[in-house]
Parts: C-alpha cells; structure tokens; sequence
C-alpha cells in the first residue's frame, strides 16, 4: 500500500504549527527514509525551515534530522489552510497510524 506523503506532511507542519518539536520517524510510524524524503520536500516546498540533519559527505545519504529549531513559513500555514478538511480527522501524534490506513 502507498504511503501517502503528503499527509504526513500535514502531520509534521501541524505539530509544528502547535510547537511540537520533539518527533521523529517513529512518531508518525515510518521509516527512515521515508521520513527524511518528506522533510526535504518540507524544506523544498518552503513549508517549514531550520530542519538540521547529518548527512554522508559522499553519498548525500541522511542519517538524522532534528526539528528542536524548525518553524513553519507562511507557505506552511497556506498548506495547513488548503488541507483544513483533514484538520477535522487528524488527532496528533497518539491518533496518527489510524489517521492514514496501511500503517
């Protein structure tokens, strides 16, 4: 079953819209790669910013990701707007493997 990313793009933006800084792959129930894929989208699509991560020199390969300074844009706030209907079901981090089927 596909993964579907953008929700849990949702996710992130609307813990860290409340504060929440303290999530990890684990937190949403996904895997490493996944997780870190969704952050670079974060941060390309300038929905959020102050992401830190470590990553290989040599292959680009990231190996953790760090939110205690990320924030969200406006642009973030616009995607938490436009996706407002999915704010009704989604209940934060205990409720967030139900919220997406297939997790």
């Amino acid at each position: 079953m596909t993964i579907d990313r953008k929700k849990i793009i949702y996710a992130i933006l609307k813990e860290l819209n409340n504060g929440n800084k303290q999530f990890d792959n684990e937190s949403f129930n996904v895997e490493k790669d996944i997780y870190h894929d969704v952050i670079k989208a974060i941060i390309n699509a300038n929905y959020a910013e102050n992401f830190k991560m470590s990553a290989s020199s040599d292959s680009g390969e990231i190996f953790d990701v760090w939110c205690d300074y990320a924030y969200i844009t406006v642009e973030g706030i616009e995607f938490l707007e436009r996706n407002s209907t999915w704010g009704k079901a989604y209940g934060g981090l205990k409720e967030f493997a139900s919220w997406i089927p297939g997790l």
